[in-house]
């Protein structure tokens, strides 16, 4: 059977062995004559004399019950003799201790009667005379089996696990507790481009860890890892090689030693940086809609407030009031009308374009019919406000975008403009091909937009509703709707404007396929 025994035990066996030998160096005294042969003979160790020729001199009686070989068989015997197969192991050393006078320690298997095959540490150190000549081996061996099997197990769970580390798509990564990657796995070399020479005793906070990230995080961590207080479920952000950040979901376990010490972490990540984009913008995207329809209230409750006001001062008053007077009213009452009518109106294409609800179908079509069917539409406002506008077309212009959203854009830049230019003004609408779309301008020489509310044009969560030339209410959407109609349609849109000298509202749509 397997010998279970207490370090204190073997280093009790090795000192009497030393003693043995040192009262049996002249290999004259028998072993009886001391004593330590019954010594040798109960403790659990195997202790064995041989002599510079590979000559048993002496074996004890652990020794000769694993092997099942009596101890008087082994006087004189040498290893080969004894042991065909194992002879090797057996000798594996002598003839570095004999050369050198230093001892050897190796591991290695041997043969047992009982067991089989088993594994042995073995300690072998010079034997000498009373001159300090080495006349031969002292061995002393304990058996190490039960410890190689549990090895072996770890090797092979720790294989198993790097293994599936090394083969899931998420990332493996293992630290110690100073903070230095110690493993990695091919998916995050993949991920993040860095070569595995440049992460292998590397420190992961100071490599690896944004600069964005808090100072506390790696502080909080090279302090609570030995107390086994780091969390286990945590997101953080995660350095490429390119300087990109990469967002992480990490699920981490830590790493314990054979006393159960916390000595490092082993952490598994999840790339969910498209999700926390996708996230980050819903958050914001639904504060921006939240507080775009705040605006909405608010600008349909003003027209409302002057329609209300003007019609109930007419119910009360119609009979006191000269037609001069009441035509103001009418006139009034119209453009209030007017405002409330075009804000629902962009307001319910926005929001069928935004529940899907809004057919996007592209084709191809003339852009130059398109553009005139525009001018004559909005010909009248422009006589009433003595403003000027042309078209300046390149011919042949065949566009391949969704008509109505283009006449919906076209018609909100061009009222803008009419809105926002003074009495005498001009507004120039020019087409052209580049490239591969048709570029487009609107041009007017009208008020301009400061720099403050150019940012907010565009901005669905942004208030921006300016009286025009002629005290015209806006509606604060259309240039969004714009926007996204244009964007739907594979183009983008711009604005080059100053305060006072006029603005130029550029977009771009595909052209025919």
């Amino acid at each position: 059977m397997e010998h279970f025994v207490d370090h204190e035990v073997i280093r009790a066996s090795e000192t009497l062995a030393h003693e043995f030998l040192r009262k049996t160096r002249d290999n004259s005294v028998k072993l009886s004559q001391n004593g330590m042969q019954i010594i040798f003979d109960t403790i659990p160790a195997y202790v064995y004399v041989k002599d510079l020729h590979d000559k048993y001199i002496y074996v004890n009686k652990a020794l000769a019950d694993s092997t099942g070989i009596p101890q008087s068989d082994w006087i004189g015997k040498s290893s080969p003799e004894l042991f065909h197969d194992f002879a090797d192991e057996y000798i594996k050393g002598d003839d570095e201790v004999i050369s050198t006078g230093l001892s050897v320690h190796n591991d290695m298997m041997v043969y047992s009667s009982n067991n089989g095959i088993v594994w042995t540490h073995t300690d072998k150190l010079p034997f000498k005379d009373e001159n300090g000549n080495i006349i031969g081996i002292i061995g002393i061996s304990h058996d190490i089996t039960e410890r190689k099997k549990m090895e072996e197990s770890l090797e092979k769970s720790e294989r198993r696990f790097r293994e599936i580390l090394e083969n899931i798509r998420l990332i493996a990564v293992i630290i110690d507790k100073s903070g230095i990657v110690t493993f990695c796995n091919d998916f995050f070399l993949e991920l993040t481009g860095w070569d595995r020479d440049e992460v292998i005793g590397k420190n992961w906070f100071m490599t690896f860890f944004p600069k964005t990230e808090p100072e506390d995080m790696r502080l909080h961590y090279l302090k609570n890892i030995a107390k086994d207080e780091v969390p286990r479920h945590y997101t953080s952000s995660l350095l490429t090689k390119s300087g990109d950040e990469k967002m992480i979901s990490w699920n981490s376990t830590p790493v314990n030693d054979h006393n159960n010490n916390v000595i490092g972490l082993t952490s598994i990540g999840e790339d969910i940086t498209d999700r926390h984009h996708y996230e980050e913008g819903l958050k914001k995207l639904n504060a921006d809609k939240d507080k775009f329809f705040s605006i909405i209230a608010h600008d349909l409750k003003s027209p409302f407030t002057a329609l209300l006001g003007f019609s109930e001062y007419l119910a009360n008053y119609l009979d006191e009031l000269s037609e001069e007077e009441i035509r103001d009213f009418a006139i009034n009452i119209n453009k209030s009308a007017t405002g409330v009518f075009r804000l629902i109106e962009n307001l319910l294409q926005w929001s069928r374009f935004q529940l899907g609800r809004m057919e996007f179908a592209p084709s191809n079509f003339s852009f130059n019919e398109l553009a005139e069917e525009i001018r004559q539409l909005y010909r009248a406002n422009a006589i009433r406000k003595n403003l000027r506008l042309e078209i300046e077309l390149q011919s042949g212009l065949i566009a391949f975008a969704d008509r109505n959203m283009i006449d919906t854009v076209l018609r909100n830049i061009i009222s803008n403009s009419i809105k926002f230019t003074n009495s005498g003004g001009k507004i120039t609408l020019t087409a052209c091909s580049c490239s591969n779309c048709i570029e487009v301008s609107v041009t007017d020489n009208g008020i301009g937009i400061s720099p403050e509310n150019v940012e907010k044009l565009f901005k669905i969560g942004e208030k921006l509703t300016t009286k025009g030339t002629d005290h015209e209410m806006g509606t604060g959407l259309g240039l969004k709707l714009c926007k996204e109609f244009i964007e739907k349609n594979g183009g983008c849109i711009t604005v080059i404007t100053k305060a006072g000298e006029g603005s130029r509202f550029t977009f771009t749509i595909p052209q025919k396929h």
